[in-house]
């Protein structure tokens, strides 16, 4: 059983591979701190304060999920669950499913599982770019007195913050 549902889980990860749902994992995690960066960098004339703010990092968190949790995000777990859900159907290769000799249940779960690792994936990138939308400003005016922030990080905050962002996506993942 272990090992049917792990080639069918390596089956589906290889499939997706030519799908563009890789791309919107890695583009969908990057865009909002990717638009962090730009907006920082043609007003850099804000950033000394900004930068010595004493709560630096939960500001960086809170604007950036505000545009991400309203939109993107559930239009891109939709986008991508449709991407990989319906892979069969766009290739016309749904018969050839049929005839595999595994279990539908093992078939749904190796799909649900690639969705899964794929969102997981998305918050990975989104994290590891907030985290580059905020060394990258200072990096590029740090002769303008920009400093790194000296607040630490919260990591515990927002590991918890991610864990109630990912729960909430998992409804949206089940009705596609």
């Amino acid at each position: 059983m272990t090992s049917s549902f792990l080639n069918s889980f390596s089956s589906e990860w290889i499939k997706k591979r030519r799908t563009l749902a890789s791309w919107l994992v890695i583009v969908g995690g990057f865009f909002t701190p990717c638009m962090i960066i730009l907006a920082r960098i043609l007003r850099a004339e804000k950033l000394p304060a900004y930068y010595s703010s004493p709560h630096f990092w939960e500001t960086l968190w809170r604007n950036a999920w505000e545009s991400m949790a309203l939109f993107l995000l559930p239009v891109g777990v939709i986008l991508a669950t449709s991407l990989i859900t319906q892979l069969e159907y766009r290739n016309n290769t749904w018969k050839q499913l049929h005839i595999v000799p595994l279990s539908f249940t093992t078939l749904f779960f190796s799909k649900l599982a690639v969705i899964v690792v794929m969102l997981l994936q998305f918050f990975i990138f989104f994290n590891f770019g907030l985290y580059l939308s905020a060394v990258v400003p200072s990096l590029i005016f740090s002769s303008r007195g920009v400093p790194y922030p000296q607040e630490p990080i919260p990591f515990i905050n927002f590991l918890k913050e991610n864990v109630y962002y990912f729960v909430d996506c998992l409804p949206i993942v089940a009705l596609q």
